[in-house]
């Protein structure tokens, strides 16, 4: 069928596709686009005004001319509103732009998108305590922490009248913990100046929450009565809890607090820095003791119920930070997945690695109890890791080499292969038995051969010459795929068969 033997109806829904600011940079030029491709297309887009109200992006908009920014808005009728803006300062053509489309669409803004970078945004406030009838999602970002501070008491956010609002993320907004609208709230960002008893109160509030996000959230804002009677929330719907750069006792203090179903995703990147003294070692191997088991468990129980659908493990580990991840696919670790996944990645910019004694052997447990016969897929990343003993080394390659029966892929960067083969030639490790190492290694892989599951590929990056296979020569029939790139970027791809 030709394009223009699409029926309206089949139009409207790819017209539809592309009006969208959040998901297309170029939405607006692509629709004004199509507007000028035929008289049937120009006449479709002209009548329906909530195609042109979808792709209202200000950085877009200040590039044609005050007319036409008129004109278009003009299509747009009376339909709700998708708007996306900016506010630099200076008084630049957007920042007045956005101004004037929100002050004086308020009332019809479904969708809302701000970011903040510069004092000015504070006038913005008084708009925001309007209430708002029709916004379904409201995002707000800002580089200016503490910018919109205020008493909400006296002016709060949309006059505590939202009815139809689902998804709020803007944590750097002063927020009435019980406000009616949040009855409503399908995801919530959360953080900056508010304390655990901040959020596990608020929480109480949001039965229909199924997306939590908790960012940079501090415990120093709780006080000590407060530390010790935390309130406790269910949240039966809740699919997804994301901690972004939360200290590590913050995140089991709301882990804790949060009674969740076992199917939910839990994506962490905690933040364990603060290491100043011997009294914070102390209380960060404590903590770090507590939690380890606890991610464990809910670990288990994730397993347990997408046992169907993840069969992926990925493992990073340097003398700074770990990463855990059980995914559906191969990607890098990140805040937001639409898929099943389990992350735990311990950040460190202070090295409590090396500060921490029972941190490495502790660190495998999260993981050595589970059961994982769902995964095929094993991405091994270790890099620098240079306060590890000997035994912690042997350690961790046995946890990742029996914990995972099932693997029949094996993806490893060159910098893993040369911690495996030359840990015996770095004088700062200390004497290791390269054999040893070797050995471990070439079990794991005979071992599924022998039951007749055998390791189908080793996949890994490498650099020019490329990396030595040395060690892996009697493995015979195992598929070795190189990803080589140059020092010019291009990638070249070699595959080989050990016979």
């Amino acid at each position: 069928m030709k394009i223009l033997q699409l029926t309206n109806d089949n139009m409207l829904d790819i017209f539809f596709l592309d009006a969208n600011i959040f998901h297309e940079e170029s939405a607006l030029q692509t629709i004004l686009q199509c507007s000028h491709v035929c008289t049937p297309w120009r006449a479709l887009l002209l009548s329906t005004p909530s195609i042109w109200a979808r792709v209202l992006d200000v950085d877009q908009l200040i590039k044609i001319s005050s007319a036409g920014q008129v004109e278009i808005l003009s299509r747009t009728g009376n339909a709700p509103l998708w708007l996306s803006a900016n506010i630099r300062g200076n008084s630049k053509a957007g920042d007045l732009l956005s101004f004037s489309l929100i002050r004086d669409h308020w009332n019809r803004i479904e969708h809302l998108k701000l970011c903040i970078s510069h004092l000015d945004g504070r006038e913005m406030w008084p708009v925001l305590a309007r209430p708002a009838p029709i916004l379904r999602t409201f995002e707000l970002s800002t580089s200016q922490k503490g910018l919109m501070d205020t008493n909400s008491s006296e002016m709060p956010l949309f006059s505590n009248r939202a009815p139809v609002l689902q998804s709020f993320v803007g944590e750097c907004l002063p927020l009435n913990l019980s406000a009616p609208w949040l009855r409503g709230i399908r995801q919530l960002c959360l953080g900056y100046h508010l304390s655990m008893f901040d959020i596990l109160t608020c929480l109480q509030s949001t039965p229909q929450l199924e997306i939590l996000i908790t960012s940079t959230v501090s415990s120093r804002n709780t006080n000590l009565n407060q530390a010790a009677h935390l309130p406790t929330v269910t949240l039966p719907k809740l699919g997804k809890l994301y901690f972004q750069y939360v200290d590590l006792q913050d995140c089991m203090t709301l882990l804790r607090g949060i009674q969740i179903p076992d199917s939910c995703f839990i994506v962490c990147f905690a933040d364990r820095s603060g290491i100043s003294s011997r009294s914070d070692v102390d209380i960060l191997s404590k903590v770090l003791g507590q939690a380890i088991p606890e991610f464990s468990s809910h670990l288990q129980r994730f397993i347990q119920v997408h046992s169907s659908e993840v069969s992926v493990v990925q493992i990073y580990l340097d003398n700074g930070t770990f990463i855990f991840g059980c995914d559906t696919d191969i990607q890098n670790p990140k805040l937001e997945h639409t898929t099943p996944a389990f992350i735990v990645a311990l950040m460190d910019q202070f090295h409590a690695f090396s500060t921490v004694e029972d941190s490495q052997p502790l660190l495998p447990t999260l993981f050595s109890s589970c059961n994982f016969d769902m995964i095929t897929t094993l991405v091994l990343d270790f890099r620098s890791i240079l306060p590890f003993s000997e035994t912690q080394i042997m350690t961790w390659f046995k946890f990742c080499f029996i914990c995972f029966p099932s693997v029949q892929h094996l993806h490893v960067l060159e910098e893993t292969l040369r911690v495996v083969l030359t840990f015996a030639q770095t004088s700062l490790i200390g004497n290791i038995d390269l054999d040893q190492v070797r050995r471990e290694r070439r079990s794991f892989l005979k071992y599924r051969k022998a039951i007749g599951l055998p390791v189908k590929k080793l996949i890994y990056q490498a650099s020019p010459p490329g990396p030595t296979l040395k060690g892996i020569e009697d493995i015979i029939g195992l598929r070795v795929r190189v990803h080589m790139r140059s020092l010019e970027d291009n990638e070249q791809v070699e595959e080989y068969i050990v016979s």
